[in-house]
């Protein structure tokens, strides 16, 4: 069971004139972080800092995204009648994102617990984001109108049901096309996307993921980034961004493939979000423009790449509660 809940109290005061409306839907939870100056000991008690920050890919897509002059972000989530809920609520609002959640009566807001080493490695992440898997269709529209928005974002924390519903209700709509793009989570969800995938202006996914989706979907030929991400589109995607580590970034389409190559970070705080910074950023600046492989790389360098190498370094990080 749910009840609608518009936050009016913390609703984002962001003026829209003039501002491309770009639509989030996905995961917000609360991070709760253990923090070591010292390499952890297994099995053994170590000291710690705790923290506790506003997480989950789609909030982390939308204040990517709202860093933006140019946009007006909305962040449709999921989250328990509950403080947490509360305060993720009013901090993304602080952010220049306006949420619109929906509250589960019956179960807590999501939490996302991590031991992080002293590089910013997760030495161990422990998820309990069903909050976005539960999120349905009519769930959405009852949040927001599907046909205001420029830009939709799917996070693949979303069911493999919504996440079809929702791309097939966006292709249908009367209105003038919208850009529709998604964001991979992982290699173990990342399938979820499968049927997502002839809807999707972008695709945002790493490495791994991709690899996994190939074989997901009986892709062969995958032995290097161009013959994976080229076979990838083929399924009907129109441009696909993948990050590779310190390989750098591949953007590819049907007919049309770069490799954007990346410099190493002198100190990496944390490997927590980059990937989810990069796609906010990259989308919020392909808002403007029409899209080609010429926009998407220019997008990924001119804002992706610095708002990824941002949270690398920890000079962008997600906001305490």
């Amino acid at each position: 069971m749910y009840v609608l809940n518009w936050h009016s109290r913390y609703t984002a005061q962001m003026s829209t004139e003039n501002k491309t409306e770009v639509l989030v839907i996905g995961a917000l939870h609360v991070d709760e972080l253990a923090l070591s100056a010292s390499p952890f000991i297994l099995g053994e008690s170590n000291p710690v800092r705790w923290e506790r920050r506003a997480g989950g890919v789609g909030a982390n897509v939308a204040r990517a995204a709202a860093s933006s002059q140019n946009v007006a972000v909305t962040l449709v989530a999921n989250l328990g009648k509950d403080e947490d809920g509360n305060q993720l609520t009013a901090t993304l609002a602080q952010a220049g994102v306006s949420v619109q959640a929906t509250e589960q009566l019956e179960s807590a807001t999501g939490r996302y617990s991590a031991v992080i080493q002293p590089d910013g490695a997760v030495l161990i992440g422990l998820a309990d984001v069903s909050q976005a898997t539960q999120l349905t269709l009519p769930m959405i529209k009852a949040q927001v109108d599907l046909q205001a928005a420029h830009t939709v974002i799917m996070d693949g924390n979303l069911s493999g049901n919504t996440l079809q519903e929702l791309s097939v209700a966006l292709r249908q709509t009367a209105k003038p096309r919208c850009q529709l793009m998604a964001i991979s989570v992982s290699p173990a969800k990342v399938n979820q996307l499968a049927r997502s995938l002839p809807h999707l202006d972008v695709l945002f996914c790493n490495n791994s993921e991709a690899q996994t989706l190939s074989q997901h979907l009986q892709i062969d030929d995958v032995q290097s980034p161009t013959s994976l991400l080229h076979n990838l589109c083929k399924t009907g995607c129109s441009h696909i961004v993948m990050t590779d580590g310190g390989n750098g970034v591949h953007v590819s389409s049907v007919d049309d493939y770069t490799h954007i190559p990346v410099k190493p970070v002198a100190s990496i705080q944390t490997s927590n979000g980059p990937g989810d910074a990069l796609a906010g950023a990259t989308a919020a600046q392909l808002c403007h423009s029409e899209l080609t492989h010429i926009a998407v790389i220019q997008a990924v360098k001119n804002v992706g790449l610095a708002a990824a190498e941002n949270v690398l370094s920890g000079q962008h990080q997600a906001p305490l509660l």
